[in-house]
């Protein structure tokens, strides 16, 4: 599986993003990562494929981490709006609203 996953994001089918340690004060990944397809057809598929029902939060999310490719300090939250600190928050709502533009 990570092999395919890997060959996906190489042809820019897929985007694979890590997270970092959140509480480590040094810029170290953690395991866990998430991959976010950039055609929604492919996200149908592959969702369908191994059974999992349609989420619009995942929806959001992924739409969200295709537009902002090379912004690692602007994070979509649900609710919170927080400007300046080690990362912008900035609700999803109105990141895709301002993206739309």
């Amino acid at each position: 599986m990570q092999s395919y996953v890997e060959l996906v994001a190489v042809n820019y089918f897929a985007l694979v993003l890590y997270f970092w340690k959140r509480d480590s004060g040094s810029g170290d990944v953690a395991k866990d990562k998430k991959v976010y397809f950039g055609d929604p057809l492919l996200q149908t598929i592959v969702a369908g494929r191994v059974g999992l029902p349609r989420n619009p939060h995942a929806e959001v999310e992924n739409a969200i981490a295709l537009a902002l490719p090379g912004r690692p300090s602007l994070v979509a939250t649900r609710d919170e709006l927080e400007l300046g600190g080690s990362a912008n928050l900035v609700p999803a709502a109105l990141l895709l609203w301002a993206l739309s533009g």
